[in-house]
Formats: structure tokens, sequence, C-alpha cells
């Protein structure tokens, strides 16, 4: 009877055991490895992109940061209602913070500043997706992948995944049909003031999500950290027989689209000018479907070739 007690108790710390384990989650970001004992459920973030990792994800934080300016430059997706603010992206609200007592924090490579305070509360993830020296759209969803494991989504995310890239592919096609495989050249800006724009070019995540469509860029540009590259308005006269795409908001558009300068770009004389709804070229991989998703469709509204 000892011996039956003994090997019942054996099982029973072997499917602990085995529970456990399964339940472990371990992550690595850019400041090493973290540990918890199953996802976590209390979750505050402090950037936009993961934001939109977790909306995309199902998941609501307990806090975010800047709420306010996620829906006005990032929209999709949808945020949930009642998102507690927990202050700006650059100086989060550390008491308010503590008393939300979060399982996890996910911040971003450029809030150095407060980890180590934000460290005491709980652990703080952060993702270096943004560098000259990879391949940012690729790093943005394995970041995407990384975050979803925190919270115990990990299946859902890389059925997401999935799912953009059948999106995508058929976004491809359709424009294909519609420009009888003769896609054109796109770039796609926004304006920093009357005289500059800022153009998404080599490393950006609007690169990325262009690529899979099977579009080239109109301008070419340096590799960057953040793939972007502000430059004179007048650079864009280089742009002969591509598309512009224009992602709002400017507070000044009526102001420029008036002046002489502009009326005399070649893309605008030729029609070939189009403008876009918000969509966050610094996001996860939601963003980067919904770069996809804008630009297909602002293309469709051009001729069929």
């Amino acid at each position: 009877m000892m011996i039956f007690k003994h090997l019942a108790r054996l099982a029973l710390f072997a499917v602990s055991a085995s529970t456990f384990a399964a339940q472990t989650v371990v992550v690595t970001d850019m400041n090493g490895e973290h540990k918890w004992s199953q996802p976590a459920k209390r979750v505050v973030v402090l950037n936009w992109s993961a934001a939109e990792a977790m909306y995309v994800l199902g998941v609501k934080p307990v806090g975010v940061a800047d709420p306010e300016g996620y829906n006005t430059w990032v929209k999709e997706p949808e945020a949930p209602e009642d998102i507690t603010s927990v202050g700006m992206r650059g100086e989060p609200n550390m008491e308010l913070i503590h008393q939300l007592k979060p399982d996890a924090i996910l911040s971003g490579s450029g809030q150095p500043a407060a980890y180590d305070s934000l460290s005491q509360i709980a652990p703080v993830l952060s993702f270096d997706t943004f560098r000259d020296d990879h391949d940012n759209g690729q790093a943005v969803d394995d970041a995407f992948l990384k975050m979803a494991k925190v919270v115990g989504k990990e299946v859902q995310a890389k059925q997401y995944l999935a799912e953009r890239t059948q999106k995508i592919a058929q976004w491809r096609e359709a424009l294909n049909k519609h420009f009888n495989h003769n896609i054109p050249k796109v770039t796609m800006v926004h304006f920093v003031d009357l005289s500059h724009a800022s153009v998404s070019g080599n490393n950006s995540t609007v690169e990325y999500a262009l690529s899979q469509l099977g579009i080239e860029p109109a301008l070419q540009t340096n590799k960057s950290a953040w793939g972007q590259t502000n430059l004179p308005l007048q650079s864009l006269a280089s742009i002969k027989d591509g598309v512009v795409i224009y992602v709002r908001p400017f507070a000044q558009e009526k102001r420029l689209f008036s002046s002489a300068l502009w009326q005399h770009l070649p893309f605008v004389r030729q029609g070939n000018f189009l403008t876009v709804e918000p969509c966050w070229v610094y996001g996860s991989a939601a963003s980067i479907e919904h770069i996809a998703q804008v630009a297909t469709q602002a293309l469709l509204t051009l001729p069929a070739r």
C-alpha cells in the first residue's frame, strides 16, 4: 500500500511539474532573458507598437501610454474602450503604474531613462526593432511573436501572421490584375513642414509591406535605423513616373497643396498623388498589414493600365 501511495505522489509531482513547465514563459529581449511562471495577465504598455500588438491579439492592457496619440496616429487596430492612460510615452506615471500592479511592462528601445525605476515594479521588455544593422520589418514581426508569448497568445500571433501573408498575396493579385502586371513604383511620405517630406524608404516597415505587394520604390533612399529620410520637398521632383502616397495627418496640407512648387511636381501634374488616412510606420505586425491594405486601396483608384 505504501508503495502505491509513493507512486501516486510521484505521478502527481510529475503532472504538476509538467504543467508548470508548460505554463512557464521565457522571453529574451534586448536586455536579456525574462521568466514568468505563467503568461502575464496584467500588462502595461509604454509605446504604440506594443499597444497595437496587444489589441490585435485581443488583449486589453491595464495601462497604456498616450492612448489619445494612438487614436490620432495609429488608429488601427481600434483601441478598446476605457483604456487607462499612464502618462506620456517619454514620461510614464510611475506611481500609477505601480498601483496597477502589472505582471509585465512592454516598453521600447527609445525609452531607457525609466528602465531602472520600472524594473522595480515588474519585468520590463524592450525590443530593439528599429536599427540600421538588421531588417526592421522582420525584427518587428519577431518582436510581435515575443510580445504574444508574454501574454500566452503565441499560437494566435502565428495564425495572424499566416493570415496576413494570405491577405497581402490577394491584394498583390488584385494589383497585378488592375495594372496588367505593371504595378507602378510607389513612395509613401509624411510631411514635416511646408518645405520637407519624411520619405519611408530603405529599411522601413513601409518598404517591407510594399515589397510583399510586388511594389518597388519610386524614390531610392539610403538605409537608416528608422527607414525614414527627411528631404527637401523639391527632391520629390525626381519621381517622374511613380506614385506618391501621402499619409495623414499634416495640419498645413491645404496650404502645401495650393503652393506653386507643389503644383509643378511631376507626379502631381500626372495625377499620381494619393492620400491615405493615418497608418503607423513604426508599429508592430498589424501596422504592416494596414500599410499594405491602404496602399492597395489607394492604388486601385488609379486608372487601370
